[in-house]
């Protein structure tokens, strides 16, 4: 089965289609490694397709509105051209899904995907390394790469 890169059409449908496979953000629940969801919220939640409804808050918008600042500070640090990448990825051989930040344009190296984690210094402080971040963010990068290397990207 190929790879289907789907643009929704509002979050809505976003949300509709993260219910057919399991996203790289839910992925880490699925190992126990979800500060999150449990193993049985997952399964209740794709046995039944309910939607998870998180409500928004002052964090949550401010961390929306910095994304776009630090990633077009990354861009511009490295010559990259980026835009927002307003796709839904989903490999139903796997039965995985993902959705991106933004499209690298312009790198040598051909194109590319950016993600923007963005947290305070203090969930900082207690979750990250320099060299590593917390294991349920580390399993969602591992689910998004391989949904991009089903489109070719290496």
């Amino acid at each position: 089965m190929p790879t289907e890169i789907i643009t929704p059409r509002d979050e809505a449908h976003w949300l509709g289609e993260r219910t057919k496979a399991l996203t790289s953000t839910e992925m880490a629940a699925l190992f126990g490694m979800s500060p999150y969801s449990t193993k049985y919220e997952l399964w209740h939640r794709k046995r039944t397709g309910e939607q998870v409804e998180i409500a928004d808050n002052e964090r949550m918008r401010w961390g929306r509105r910095l994304e776009s600042v630090i990633a077009h500070g990354i861009a511009e640090d490295r010559g990259w051209t980026i835009k927002p990448l307003k796709v839904y990825v989903r490999d139903p051989a796997h039965r995985m899904g993902a959705s991106f930040d933004f499209e690298i344009i312009g790198d040598p190296r051909g194109p590319g995907v950016l993600e923007i984690k963005n947290v305070d210094r203090l969930q900082f402080m207690r979750s990250w390394t320099d060299d590593e971040a917390p294991a349920h963010i580390e399993v969602q990068l591992q689910a998004q790469l391989t949904v991009l290397e089903e489109l070719g990207y290496t």
